[in-house]
């Protein structure tokens, strides 16, 4: 399910909220936990071709400015095995955004 209001994100900000004003703050584990690695981005973008209808794309070019962000790193998976050309601009991640100017 996606990260929202009615997955957690609601109750963390309850928690905070309650913290930051004084509230005592749960005890450590007694045992240590687990660290579990997980493709996210995997699951990320299986979530967003369930919102569309897949059999309905039809081939065309796709030009995708990604301005150096994310999204030239998530668009290549999102985009993969569907019947479209792909015209990638700024993919190379850099958090200095140099191709788009504020």
């Amino acid at each position: 399910a996606p990260v929202g209001q009615d997955t957690g994100l609601a109750e963390i900000r309850t928690l905070v909220e309650q913290w930051s004003e004084g509230a005592p703050r749960p005890a450590a584990a007694t045992t240590p936990g687990t660290i579990t690695e997980r493709d996210t981005l995997t699951d990320y973008a299986s979530h967003l071709r369930g919102l569309v209808d897949l059999t309905a794309i039809r081939p065309l070019k796709v030009v995708v400015d990604a301005g150096n962000g994310m999204g030239g790193h998530t668009v290549p998976t999102v985009f993969e095995d569907l019947p479209l050309d792909l015209v990638p601009m700024y993919f190379e991640l850099d958090g200095t955004f140099p191709n788009h100017e504020a």
